[in-house]
């Protein structure tokens, strides 16, 4: 209970829930779909797929080293940013290049977050309850991964792929904003 109520793993975990679901209902749920629909073949599909997640090992890589010099609050937004333009884009890609461009643009700010949140997750607690802290981030943030394809699903079934783009780019918004938590900005 101790570790599960530091504010900065309260504020990364809850601010992972909102990128795993638009992870979970983006790249890896209706992006292919979309692309399909716009012509991309099986090959193409992988191809984005590795592009995406090829952009985001990259920002991974040098994410954390980033957040040191301009803090993890300011490193947070730009990822989020980054991210949500992309997820925004994706309806607007009329061919597979330009959606593979786009998905270079969502993975870096996806490998980004990802990344700069799991090591809020091992900041936020004393070497002793690191592994407590990542054990309770790791569960709160599969509620995304499970929410996001599920009312995603539900969206694009009742109204359009566009709009499941939409609500993503808007939750990658709320997480830039999230960013600005006071713990967040002290980490």
């Amino acid at each position: 209970k101790r570790v599960a109520l530091r504010p900065l793993l309260v504020a990364g975990a809850g601010m992972s829930v909102l990128l795993q679901f638009a992870s979970f209902a983006s790249v890896f749920g209706f992006v292919p779909v979309y692309g399909a629909s716009i012509g991309a073949s099986s090959s193409q599909l992988g191809i984005i797929t590795m592009a995406a997640l090829a952009a985001a090992a990259v920002a991974a890589y040098s994410s954390v080293r980033l957040a040191e010099r301009v803090g993890y609050s300011a490193a947070l937004v730009v990822g989020a940013l980054v991210m949500s333009c992309a997820l925004f884009l994706v309806p607007m890609s009329q061919t597979p290049a330009q959606l593979a461009l786009v998905q270079v643009a969502n993975g870096f700010g996806r490998g980004s977050l990802s990344t700069l949140l799991m090591a809020l997750a091992l900041r936020s607690a004393p070497p002793g309850a690191r592994a407590t802290a990542m054990g309770i981030y790791q569960a709160v943030y599969s509620i995304g991964m499970l929410a996001g394809p599920l009312i995603s699903g539900v969206i694009a079934e009742s109204w359009n792929l566009d709009v499941v783009f939409r609500q993503c780019g808007i939750l990658t918004l709320v997480l830039a904003l999230a960013a600005l938590h006071p713990a967040v900005r002290r980490a």
